[in-house]
């Protein structure tokens, strides 16, 4: 199925969201999510900022997040999501999602 390039940019804008558009095709939300990932609109990369004591750096994604501080990207999600991590309360190191 041939999707408008104008609505998967719109979802990359977040003007629309997945689910609205694919009801507006009629497929599923997971078809919809991968149309935009194979017209290059990768949606659901997260950004994170890294709040230190010293300083402030904002990664693109959680794997990016991850080899900067030198750990796994299963920590950094456990880390996300609320779970005690030792190695990044040890360094007084904070994640904060950006919207």
């Amino acid at each position: 199925m041939k999707y408008q390039d104008e609505d998967l940019k719109a979802i990359a804008d977040g003007k629309v969201t997945i689910s609205e558009m694919a009801k507006r095709y009629g497929v599923p939300h997971g078809t919809m999510l991968n149309a935009l990932n194979r017209h290059g609109y990768h949606v659901r990369k997260v950004k994170i900022t890294i709040i230190t004591p010293y300083s402030r750096k904002t990664t693109s994604s959680i794997q990016e997040c991850a080899e900067t501080l030198k750990v796994s990207a299963p920590t950094i999600r456990k880390a996300l999501r609320g779970e005690y991590v030792k190695v990044l309360e040890e360094l007084e190191v904070k994640l904060e999602v950006v919207k």
